[in-house]
């Protein structure tokens, strides 16, 4: 289960960044607090959190958020729907975090100024152990994606599908996959 909530009206850094998106995952008891700009669309927060997110964590089961059911359609559809059908949406209240002192803001700012933005390297199937999988079963070869193809997200995570589709029906695959025994 992943919790999402936004920090706004900081101070812009030397990148233009003005707020701070952060992102719990209640299941590693990770938290990644991502530098963004309150002028991004949902399809930018959708690719983000790809980038920076399920290449990590992998595909959630839930998301939690307080933004509303248009912030959440934008997201999906930025997405990729077919991968996150399965999510549910639970809306929470407003924000409840406004820091009274403008001082506490730069403090807290400070201390995050050190956040970057990694850049997405390689392909998701790197993330998810691709050459100890193609080792165990040589016929997923063929879903290899070249560094060198140009793919999209939508593309990127039809292939993500296709690939975990093509891994259930081996067991000792699946544990290596989703080591909580959760299906992705």
């Amino acid at each position: 289960m992943i919790n999402m909530d936004f920090i706004t009206g900081l101070p812009k850094s030397r990148r233009q960044h003005n707020s701070i998106w952060v992102i719990v995952d209640r299941m590693t008891k990770s938290a990644h607090f991502l530098r963004v700009k309150t002028t991004n669309t949902a399809e930018d927060y959708a690719k983000l959190y790809v980038q920076e997110i399920v290449r990590l964590h992998g595909v959630p089961i839930s998301i939690i958020s307080d933004r509303g059911a248009q912030f959440w359609k934008s997201f999906q559809k930025g997405l990729g729907s077919k991968v996150f059908n399965s999510l549910t949406e639970r809306k929470i209240g407003e924000v409840t975090y406004y820091p009274e002192d403008p001082n506490c803001v730069d403090q807290q700012f400070e201390k995050l100024e050190f956040v970057e933005l990694r850049e997405f390297e390689g392909t998701i199937f790197e993330f998810i152990f691709l050459q100890q999988i193609l080792a165990y079963s040589p016929s997923l070869s063929r879903m290899m994606v070249e560094p060198s193809d140009d793919l999209d997200v939508a593309e990127v995570l039809d292939l993500y599908e296709e690939l975990m589709m093509s891994l259930k029906a081996s067991p000792r695959v699946k544990v290596i996959v989703t080591p909580h025994g959760q299906d992705a």
